[in-house]
């Protein structure tokens, strides 16, 4: 604490508001009083409550100063009669900047950190400080303060969502404090209650295939155009950042035939289609108002009978599943790798099946309204299973150092189908029912769960980036016609079913499912009643 009779010493030092009256460079008729007040004998600093106390001090000598309380005035005496010298202030420090009123903490552990901002009109040092002063931190966030700068760590366990105030205030030690308070929220998205962001007929635009945007604010359906081998279209659907629908923003046509499908990297910025009359590679760019195509070559060299592409979520790498491929065993089935380094694309590697078997066709698919492989974000992790034979559905995992491909897992779940997922990380894959894991780049891998679901067969898994949301589509789950969706979150390695999307009457919904990469967006596709498309959201 800084007291007043410490505030007037500093003012009439050298380097003091008032140091001119002590001056003795000063003229005498500027200094007059400053003299006399100086004079030997002068008793220094007294004290009163009111200007009235004034008159009945007794004992002054010429320089005594006295401090009126009340109005914090500072007067002097001469000799003969008080001067006022000085009006003693000492505003609070200015109001809080930098300080949000509410904040939404991050429910994958992010920090907020919160910079206050304030200043002090004399320049004295501010100090800082916070106080809970509404709900409890308890498991919800921890708090910890560098001088002004407060930083705010949530959890990530779902168990600890909660809200709480922080009151964030700063004083100069001398008058009382400044505050500002802001609410804090905790809470996680859940699949509880789907809502529906768009509805649209996939059979209008000829084609079944979709993927979405990691923050699902991009949707893409590959289509066609015409009906007798017709030319590659693919639309992309874009939402609005302050609303949840989305709306037809781009239609790029192709300039070959025979593709029923066009995919969509994870960023938004790439999409990829084969076309299966001419075998070609065609692969576009987004420049942030068009699409232009970017690749567009005949692989036939690479191929024989290749009907689908798939993107990286990061638009490096598109892999083409070619079913016919005999080069690793009769039909056994093959995927071809190409590669991005700035605009330019390039063939890297072409493999088959962990274990080569006659017949196998891998990634083939008698239908074109999904699609069985899949890859990374990173495009270093490709799934992709078998058609046909014994071990039908049997998933080939292969994984990439530099530019070399190494197969690492067949995974088989029987009877399920031949769908699986991979995480956008890659260390998480679903198959059927089953979640598998790895922690060696699928050198090894392990069962993680089996999952109770309402259909045990043709079930369509897809999951998000870090794997901790799953959806499974099941065309004939619930009531025959309708399909569903259910929807689970791992936590440790623990899953839980979080709700369930039931399609309208007669549309078979859970055909097929995409989620975003964050998790929080999804796209269902409907075999029935015009090949129903639905985006679904928390």
């Amino acid at each position: 604490m800084v007291s007043k009779a410490a505030l007037v010493s500093k003012a009439f030092g050298k380097t003091g508001a008032l140091a001119s009256i002590a001056d003795e460079s000063l003229t005498a008729e500027n200094r007059k009083i400053t003299a006399d007040s100086m004079a030997e004998g002068a008793t220094g600093m007294r004290t009163v409550t009111a200007f009235s106390e004034l008159s009945s001090l007794t004992g002054m000598k010429a320089g005594d100063n006295v401090l009126v309380t009340n109005t914090d005035k500072l007067y002097i005496f001469d000799g003969v009669g008080w001067y006022l010298i000085a009006t003693i202030t000492n505003a609070s420090p200015s109001a809080i900047s930098g300080v949000d009123a509410t904040y939404d903490l991050a429910s994958d552990g992010t920090a907020t950190t919160i910079t206050a901002v304030s200043t002090d009109p004399e320049g004295f040092p501010l100090t800082w400080s916070y106080a809970v002063t509404t709900g409890s931190l308890g498991s919800t966030a921890t708090v910890s303060q560098a001088d002004n700068v407060f930083t705010i760590t949530p959890s990530t366990t779902e168990a600890h969502a909660g809200t709480f105030s922080l009151t964030f205030s700063v004083t100069d030690g001398v008058n009382g404090s400044v505050s500002a308070v802001s609410g804090f929220t905790l809470a996680f998205a859940s699949w509880a209650t789907p809502t529906t962001a768009l509805e649209t007929t996939a059979g209008a635009h000829n084609g079944t295939t979709f993927s979405l945007s990691t923050d699902g604010n991009k949707f893409c359906i590959g289509g066609q155009s015409g009906t007798s081998y017709p030319a590659t279209k693919f639309f992309i659907y874009e939402r609005a950042n302050s609303g949840t629908n989305h709306s037809l923003a781009h239609t790029v046509s192709s300039t070959h035939y025979g593709a029923r499908q066009a995919d969509m990297s994870a960023n938004g910025l790439y999409a990829a289609a084969m076309h299966e009359d001419n075998q070609y590679l065609e692969i576009w760019y987004y420049n942030g108002s068009s699409w232009t195509q970017q690749f567009n070559a005949d692989i036939s060299s690479y191929t024989n009978y290749a009907q689908r592409a798939a993107i990286s979520g990061d638009g490096s790498t598109v892999m083409v599943v070619d079913h016919q491929s005999s080069t690793f065993g009769n039909r056994a089935g093959a995927i071809i790798v190409y590669k991005r380094t700035g605009t330019n694309w390039a063939y890297e590697a072409k493999f088959g099946p962990h274990s080569f078997v006659d017949n196998a066709q891998m990634g083939g698919d008698n239908s074109f309204s999904y699609f069985n492989s899949g890859i990374s974000f990173d495009g270093n992790v490709i799934h992709s299973a078998y058609m046909y034979q014994a071990r039908a559905g049997e998933h080939t995992i292969a994984t990439r150092s530099g530019s070399t491909w190494t197969t690492r897992a067949a995974i088989y779940n029987s009877g399920t189908g031949l769908n699986g997922a991979i995480s956008g990380d890659g260390n998480t894959f679903a198959y059927g029912n089953k979640i598998y894991v790895t922690t060696d780049n699928w050198v090894t891998n392990s069962l993680q769960a089996t999952l109770t679901l309402n259909q045990t067969t043709e079930i369509r898994p897809d999951l998000s980036n870090d794997g901790n949301v799953a959806a499974f589509g099941q065309q004939g789950g619930g009531a025959s016609s309708n399909g569903i969706v259910e929807f689970f979150r791992r936590s440790g390695s623990t899953w839980t079913k979080e709700g369930t999307y039931t399609g309208p009457a007669n549309t078979q919904m859970g055909r097929d499912v995409r989620l975003s990469g964050d998790g929080l967006t999804a796209c269902v596709y409907g075999i029935g009643s015009g090949d129903l498309m639905k985006v679904l959201v928390q």
